[in-house]
């Protein structure tokens, strides 16, 4: 019972918004105005947020090299406990 009521005001709500005018109107970006500031704005946002995302990308390969070079340059552990090899070009 309460989820067919929960059901009839949502269809009651989307057929109220679908009948309002003031809903189908587009905003200058959408409708196709490239000199609206709302469209200057909109392009500025993406660009701020896709540096933002380009310069974390940069800072985490950044990262990541810094890592592989210096683990490259650490020298290896010697091996105190390990037996030594023996070649078998010296065996009479």
């Amino acid at each position: 019972m309460k989820a067919s009521v929960s059901r009839f005001a949502l269809l009651i709500c989307i057929a109220v918004f679908a009948l309002l005018p003031a809903t189908a109107d587009a905003c200058s970006v959408c409708f196709g105005d490239p000199d609206s500031n709302l469209t200057k704005g909109l392009n500025a946002g993406v660009f701020a947020l896709l540096s933002v995302v380009v310069l974390v990308l940069s800072g985490f390969a950044a990262f990541f090299v810094f890592i592989v070079k210096r683990a490259s340059l650490t020298p290896m552990p010697s091996s105190a406990g390990a037996q030594p090899q023996v070649s078998n070009t010296h065996l009479p």
